[in-house]
Order: C-alpha cells, then sequence, then structure tokens
C-alpha cells in the first residue's frame, strides 16, 4: 500500500478491506471494507506504539521516587505495578494521601505512551459535563463553532485519572457507564462511536460500597468499576515515614519557593516535633508544614521549632492536659526513637511506663480494628 502519515507507513489492511481512510473525529486511520461503509474497528494502536517504545529514561521513575519505608506503602506500590496494564483502578483515600501522584505512577509503569490526564469531578460543570467529557464536533448544536475533543480524547492511549469521583452526581455518573463497561463513547453530534484507548482512574475519598450504601454513587456504576481497589494509607498510618518525607519536601523546598538560602536539613526536636504532630490533611498538610518552616529559617542552617507553624508544636514531654490522641502519638514516637524499648520510652517523655504500656495498646487495638473494617468491606465488594 502506498499511503503514508508523516513518513510513516500503514499497515496493510486486514482481508477483506479495500484500503484506508481517516476518521474525522480521532484522526485515526480506519479499515475500509467498500467506499461507501467504513467498519467500526479502529487501528488498535496509535501511530505513536507502532513506531516502537520510547527510549529508557535515566531518571528515576515516579515509583522509584515514592517513600516506602513502612510494610504497607511497600504493599501499596506492589499493587501499583500489578494493576499497571488494567483498563479501570480505584484509588481509595482521604484527602492528600498522594492518589494523583500514585496514579500518575501507575501510568508511568503501564507504559502507554498517551497523556496523563488528570482532573477532579468537582470541575465539571452540571450542564457540560458530557462535553468536557466526550467533546462535540463542529455544529453539534448552537455556538458550536468548532470541534472540541473531550478528556477522553485528550487522554487517547493514554491515563484519564478522575479525583473526587464521589462528587459526580448521578446522571453525571450515568454518562460513564457505557465507557467503562463497553470501551466506547460518542462524542455530540456525531454519528458514529469512537473507542476508549485509555485506562481509566477513579479517586475516592471511602469505600465504593461504602459509597453506595450512602447514595453517593449508582449501584450499576460500582459494577463497572471493578475490584483493582488501592487503597492508600494516611498520614497516621504512615508516621514511620514521616522523618523521610520531612526530608523529601525539605529538599524540594529551593525549586517549590524559588529561594535557594534556605536550610537544608530539622534540628533534632524539630524533626520530632514533625513526627508527632496531627496532619488532618496528610501529605498535603505535611508539605506546607515544611515549607513554612523553610522560608522562615531562611539564611540559617536548620529549621528548628520555633521555624515551625504554631499548630504544629506539640511538646515532646508528656503533659496530662494534652488530648488523648496526642498522647498516644507522642508515645509511638517515644517507642520508635528508642529502639523499642518501652522503659527508655517512658524515660525520654517523662512518664510511667505503665502509662506508655496503655497507650500503646490502645493504639494496637485501633490498628486492628481499622484493618477488619478494610477487610470486611473488601470482602462484602468481593
Amino acid at each position: 500500500m502506498s499511503g503514508a502519515v508523516r513518513g510513516r507507513a500503514l499497515r496493510a489492511p486486514r482481508p477483506g478491506c479495500c484500503g484506508w481512510e481517516r476518521d474525522s473525529w480521532t484522526g485515526r486511520w480506519m479499515a475500509v471494507r467498500d467506499r461507501s461503509t467504513l467498519t467500526h474497528t479502529f487501528v488498535a494502536q496509535s501511530l505513536a506504539v507502532v513506531e516502537g517504545p520510547a527510549d529508557p529514561q535515566s531518571s528515576p521513575s515516579l515509583l522509584q521516587n515514592a517513600v516506602a519505608v513502612s510494610g504497607i506503602m511497600a504493599a501499596v506500590l506492589g499493587q501499583i505495578r500489578l494493576f499497571a496494564p488494567a483498563e479501570t483502578v480505584v484509588f481509595e483515600g482521604a484527602t492528600g494521601t498522594g492518589k494523583s501522584y500514585l496514579a500518575q505512577a501507575l501510568h508511568e509503569a503501564s507504559g502507554r505512551r498517551g497523556a496523563f490526564i488528570d482532573v477532579s469531578a468537582g470541575e465539571f460543570e452540571p450542564g457540560l459535563a458530557l462535553d468536557q467529557l466526550f467533546g462535540h464536533v463542529r455544529g453539534a448544536f448552537t455556538g458550536a463553532l468548532s470541534r472540541h475533543r473531550g478528556l477522553f480524547a485528550e487522554a487517547e492511549g493514554g491515563t484519564l485519572l478522575i479525583d473526587e469521583f464521589h462528587l459526580l452526581r448521578h446522571s453525571q455518573q450515568a454518562m460513564l457507564i457505557r465507557a467503562l463497561e463497553r470501551r466506547v463513547y460518542r462524542p455530540i453530534g456525531y454519528e458514529r462511536d469512537v473507542p476508549v484507548t485509555c485506562a481509566v482512574l477513579v479517586g475516592v475519598e471511602e469505600g465504593l460500597d461504602r459509597l453506595v450504601a450512602r447514595g453517593r454513587m449508582r449501584a450499576n456504576l460500582r459494577s463497572r468499576l471493578g475490584h483493582c481497589v488501592v487503597r492508600m494509607p494516611t498520614l497516621d498510618e504512615r508516621r514511620d515515614e514521616i522523618a523521610s518525607l520531612a526530608h523529601r519536601f525539605l529538599g524540594q523546598c529551593p525549586m517549590a519557593t524559588h529561594a535557594a538560602d534556605g536550610p537544608s536539613r530539622f534540628g533534632p526536636d524539630a524533626l520530632g516535633v514533625l513526627e508527632v504532630a496531627n496532619y488532618p490533611a496528610n501529605l498535603r498538610d505535611l508539605r506546607e508544614v515544611v515549607k513554612a518552616g523553610y522560608l522562615r529559617a531562611r539564611g540559617r542552617d536548620e529549621v528548628c521549632v520555633e521555624h515551625l507553624p504554631e499548630w504544629v508544636r506539640v511538646p515532646l514531654q508528656y503533659d496530662r492536659r494534652m488530648d488523648h490522641a496526642t498522647k498516644q502519638r507522642l508515645a509511638e514516637w517515644a517507642l520508635r526513637t528508642s529502639g523499642g524499648h518501652v522503659g527508655r520510652a517512658a524515660k525520654r517523655i517523662g512518664v510511667h511506663r505503665n502509662t506508655v504500656t496503655a497507650l500503646l495498646a490502645e493504639n494496637r487495638r485501633r490498628a486492628e480494628a481499622s484493618n477488619g473494617n478494610v477487610e470486611h468491606q473488601r470482602g462484602a465488594g468481593a
């Protein structure tokens, strides 16, 4: 065949097809059975994939850069690698737990050559969601003076992440059922179905079955999302990684703040305070706290306690007036920094060892109950 696209020869048409014709919506080449009728079978791969694999990157991958000191995060990264080829993956976790970062890491691990498109469901306009997702052709409605490519077209051959999926209205969720189940969609005003060639990732703040039970997700959509679920741990579940994460964020501060005269390390007490503090917005809070400390400590060698925002300055000595959650975090920190020795941990924070033992026992019971709830939710959704 003589046809070519940008210097690359097209594949030979499949048996029974007489040639190729470019589709007006996707720009792909389609097999033609006769001169008047086009098949609905598009070329399975984009031309970028036909060219061959990308050159290996010399820089570390997003997965290699992820902080995973704890067993819980090592398991999460293992799931990312396992689910990388999947067409649909759900990221379940509270705000600020890193869903977007690991979704992009999954895209990178998948080897997909298309773009990674990250959008929040909160950005969809009530009357425009269909257009935003699937696009429209010129003249599809009054005012449609040109073609608009939707998010599925922008993510062609790549990955589309719809974060905060639970914010979608039921009518908007219904628009995605066909795209997820049959892997096709139809732009507004277009006469044919277009294949979905991207992976669809979904970010939610709680379990899918819980969302269905609370009326925040359609039951018939939940079944289409499958069971490739990555549960993102909160920062409270990753307390042993806070020091590593804080150092990572501190190293990013010169570029993030455009100020190169800040410190490159933490004072010992400052790091301890960061490990004990509470972070409602998880990694997002920790990153912003470190950034604030960096800016306040410009011109100095270390970030000290006085440079940190006041709301995270937790005393590293036991005080009866502390709220119970802070006492528990303090006991855990003392145990970690005392090599697991309860007596030394108690001495470190100035309290009797029986108090530390009781606080640690409460923490264990809470962790076991939390793990049991997660396994129950997974079992119910299986």
